[in-house]
């Protein structure tokens, strides 16, 4: 990604003089390019500076997380008549979000079963992110079936799999038809 920097000179009688930008990044950011310091050179009173830099995440274990980068910017100025050097540093948070990678790998059915007789589908659900899924509910709606038949599957952390066995009775004669519908909560808790 690209974090997009911009600092006004905000002296109205001062212009500055060997002006760099440069980033600190935290564990888990490193430079997708480029370099972490850069020198502007002068900026004129009133003047505005920008300078993007190429950053890319090479590890962030939890789901979501707010990294801290410093963005610091070092100049001179003659003040007076004397040369000074100055600092000012502005630290940004980078919201980091891990893409859920959660889907049925598997299910397992009877393929003819008798009216009145109680079976078993089991979904094996897998979860193939970096993220814990949660609050895991799976549901078939078919038309043979009274009503949803839910179970409750859990939580299913990251790169395992889970398994809900949904028990119900086929009420009539006839080819079944319905849905497996499986809802959970992403890390930020959305449905």
């Amino acid at each position: 990604f690209v974090l997009s920097t911009a600092a006004t000179n905000t002296s109205e009688y001062v212009d500055l003089e060997n002006v760099s930008v440069r980033v600190e990044l935290p564990s888990g950011i490193t430079m997708a390019g480029g370099n972490s310091q850069v020198l502007i050179g002068e900026v004129a009173k009133k003047g505005t500076i920008k300078h993007d830099f190429s950053l890319v995440v090479t590890g962030v274990e939890n789901g979501v997380t707010n990294l801290p980068v410093n963005i610091i910017y070092e100049f001179e100025a003659y003040v007076k008549g004397e040369r000074k050097t100055y600092t000012t540093q502005q630290t940004v948070a980078i919201n980091i979000e891990q893409e859920t990678k959660f889907e049925i790998s598997k299910l397992d059915y009877m393929e003819s079963i008798t009216q009145g007789e109680e079976t078993v589908i089991s979904v094996y659900l897998i979860n193939k992110g970096k993220t814990a899924v949660n609050n895991v509910t799976v549901e078939i709606e078919c038309d043979m079936v009274n009503g949803p038949q839910t179970v409750f599957a859990g939580n299913i952390l990251p790169g395992t799999e889970g398994l809900a066995d949904v028990y119900f009775t086929a009420n009539d004669i006839g080819t079944a038809e319905g849905k497996i519908i499986v809802m959970y909560e992403d890390a930020k808790g959305k449905q």
